[in-house]
């Protein structure tokens, strides 16, 4: 069976800086990993990569299998990559209703329309927006709107999701609320899919697997609790005290 995305030694610059530095992670098919790390780690660019929105200086991406990006050059680029991504500002197009936000993306793929009309409305029932098609993002609320940017995603059935800090500008009951959404959907769907985020307590909501991510490298993978039982480095064991 083929991994659904694997990094090899993948190491990225930024001018002077090294952002990431020979990072190799593999997702199996349905596991939902979760990228910990502070602020500056190189999470987003991590997920970047793998997105193929910039090439790796040195290193592998693979896609079930095959290699998308090698040494400096994107072999395959982002719209053939069949992967979806919910970004931390939702980039919403605001002057698209809810439904024509998740058509956009269908019709550019020549989905016929009454398969991205069933699609819709199935996806839309999902995240309980059933109802609010014909809205725009202006008249939604902050949560309603992430389900849209969520319903978006899952709309293109997708080989893996990506997510990147999705929820971090929500209020804590709201941040609840959709991260138990989001739980039941990865797993109920069996997608595959990495989770970007800083705070511990959404890596255990919603990972299968967690991998730490420190000034570039991963320092420890493994489970929430064989994190918490044994914590590799001194970010791991601050999470661990701040969890009480």
């Amino acid at each position: 069976m083929t991994t659904p995305i694997s990094v090899d030694r993948v190491a990225f610059r930024r001018g002077a800086q090294d952002i990431l530095s020979e990072v190799s992670l593999s997702i199996d098919t349905a596991e939902v990993v979760a990228i910990l790390g502070p602020s500056g780690s190189g999470k987003s660019t991590l997920l970047r990569v793998v997105l193929g929105l910039v090439a790796p200086d040195r290193g592998l991406v693979r896609l079930d299998g095959g290699v998308v990006s090698a040494d400096g050059r994107i072999l395959r680029p982002p719209e053939e990559r069949g992967l979806a991504v919910v970004f931390q500002d939702l980039a919403l197009w605001p002057h698209l209703t809810v439904r024509g936000n998740l058509d956009f993306g269908l019709a550019a793929k020549h989905v016929p329309a009454d398969d991205r009309n069933e699609r819709i409305s199935r996806v839309l029932q999902r995240v309980s927006l059933h109802g609010k098609q014909d809205r725009y993002p202006a008249a939604l609320s902050g949560g309603e709107r992430q389900r849209v940017a969520i319903a978006r995603a899952l709309v293109l059935e997708p080989r893996a999701l990506l997510l990147d800090e999705p929820l971090s500008n929500l209020d804590v009951p709201l941040k609840r609320e959709l991260l138990a959404l989001l739980d039941a959907i990865l797993h109920e769907q069996r997608m595959t899919s990495v989770y970007v985020t800083h705070d511990l307590r959404e890596a255990t909501r919603v990972a299968d697997r967690v991998a730490v991510l420190e000034a570039g490298r991963i320092s420890q993978a493994g489970t929430v609790d064989e994190l918490l039982a044994d914590p590799a480095t001194e970010f791991v064991r601050a999470l661990r005290e701040d969890m009480g």
